[in-house]
C-alpha cells in the first residue's frame, strides 16, 4: 500500500527485476500473480520450489518521486549434501580430514559425526582428544580431523546433519578409513662380505 499525491503506481521486482507474467530464476519457473485492489494499493502473490530464496521490492512511483520497501522470502528446505566424505587409506600416526558440505533453508546446521554408529563430536569447533571438528572455507562445510592415527581407528565414519527442518529423516553420507601399520625397512648399503681375520672389510 502506499500513499502520496498523485496517487503512486506500484511494480514489483523480484532480485532486482521487474516481475512479468512468468519469471525464470535459478533455472526454476517462478510463477506470479499481482493483483491491483484500489489504487495505491496491490497484493503479490508467488509460487516457488524448494531451497528457492528471492528478495521481493514493492515499488511505488508518481511524478514526484519514488519509493521503495523489500523483504526476503526464503522457502524452508532440508538439508542435502553438496560434497560427501571420501574413504581413504592412511597410516598410523599420520592424520586424516573427512569433508562433507551441506545446504539447506535456513542455513543453521547441526552436525554430528560417527565412528561404527558410536558418536564422536558435534557442532562447533570441538575437540575430543586427537579428533577435532573445524568450520570448512564455506558456510554449511565441516571437516573431521583425526589425528595421530592408530590402527583402532579403522572405521565407517558418517557425517549426519540437520537444519531443524524436517521433512525427512536426518542426511547422513559415510566413508571408511582404513589406517595401514607403519613399517620401517633397513636396507644394507652393500651386499654381505668376507674376509680374513685381521684384514678390513672394504
Amino acid at each position: 500500500k502506499a500513499t502520496g499525491f498523485p496517487t503512486p503506481s506500484i511494480q514489483w521486482r523480484v532480485n532486482g527485476l521487474f516481475l512479468k507474467p512468468k519469471l525464470l530464476l535459478s533455472g526454476h519457473s517462478l510463477m506470479n500473480s499481482s493483483h491491483v485492489l484500489t489504487p495505491g494499493r496491490s497484493e503479490l502473490f508467488l509460487s516457488f520450489r524448494m531451497y528457492q530464496a528471492v528478495v521481493v521490492q514493492c515499488v511505488a512511483s508518481n511524478r514526484v518521486g519514488e519509493e521503495q520497501a523489500s523483504t526476503v522470502v526464503a522457502v524452508m528446505s532440508p538439508a542435502i549434501f553438496l560434497a560427501v566424505p571420501r574413504n581413504a587409506e592412511l597410516y598410523e600416526s599420520q592424520t586424516a580430514v573427512l569433508h562433507c558440505r551441506t545446504f539447506g533453508i535456513p542455513m543453521r546446521f547441526n552436525f554430528t559425526w560417527t565412528v561404527d554408529g558410536v558418536a564422536m563430536v558435534t557442532t562447533g569447533n570441538e575437540s575430543n582428544g586427537r579428533y577435532q571438528l573445524r568450520q570448512g572455507s564455506s558456510l554449511g562445510s565441516v571437516e573431521l580431523v583425526i589425528s595421530k592415527l592408530t590402527m583402532a581407528d579403522s572405521g565407517n565414519y558418517s557425517c549426519l546433519v540437520t537444519n531443524g527442518v524436517n521433512l525427512q529423516p536426518n542426511q547422513s553420507q559415510s566413508a571408511r578409513v582404513t589406517v595401514k601399520e607403519a613399517r620401517v625397512s633397513i636396507i644394507p648399503s652393500s651386499p654381505n662380505q668376507s674376509a680374513e681375520a685381521g684384514l678390513p672389510i672394504r
